[in-house]
């Protein structure tokens, strides 16, 4: 029963122009069945939401590229190619620019937190786009089919990752996308140790 639980549905997420038109469509009719079920809908804002992404890739690449350092020296060449990518751009970042990450980090943390003052759960999508198809045949050729793959893509999850709230992702409808119908993600995140109410 969810009867009277505040669902704060985020405006940068929901009214983002890179979110494709067939993924808001499905996860705004999933948000208004939860206002059905006895909901109460809230507008909230987490106003870095666009930028998380940017932020976990510059903290995750300074950190990944320490924890590997040795094999980074001696095996770089047993990493995927991407991998490769990360690992020495995250070696070669500034130490200030990973100081301003972990201080958006905080910022990042303090919205989340603030939106959660007004709702017991936020809702946004999962991703800017439905899944994309998992590769057939040996897998993925080449690194250009990798790009072309996540083109256009943008995780919506990186957000709690930062305010180390937990989150969860529950499909929601698809989107028909060259023939393929195509999983859309609905995205619930709560406050900490609220994995049961999610």
């Amino acid at each position: 029963d969810i009867k009277g639980r505040r669902i704060g549905v985020i405006k940068e997420a929901v009214e983002a122009d890179f979110l494709q038109p067939q993924v808001k469509a499905a996860v705004m009719q999933a948000i208004i069945a939860l206002e059905t079920l006895g909901a109460t809908l809230v507008d909230v804002s987490i106003p870095i939401l666009p930028c998380a992404a940017a932020v976990t890739r510059a903290i995750l690449g300074v950190e990944s590229a320490t924890l590997h350092h040795d094999w980074i020296r001696t095996r770089l060449h047993d990493y995927d190619h991407n991998v490769q990518i990360d690992f020495l751009t995250g070696a070669l970042m500034p130490a200030q620019l990973y100081y301003k990450a972990q201080q958006l980090r905080e910022l990042t943390r303090q919205q989340v937190f603030t939106a959660l003052q007004l709702a017991d759960v936020l809702a946004l999508p999962g991703s800017s786009e439905p899944a994309a198809l998992l590769p057939t045949g040996a897998g993925l050729q080449s690194k250009e089919e990798a790009q072309q793959r996540m083109a256009g893509r943008r995780s919506l999850t990186g957000v709690f990752n930062l305010a180390n709230v937990p989150a969860l992702c529950v499909p929601c409808g698809f989107a028909s996308v060259d023939g393929q119908d195509l999983p859309i993600g609905l995205q619930l995140a709560g406050p900490p140790f609220a994995d049961g109410l999610l």
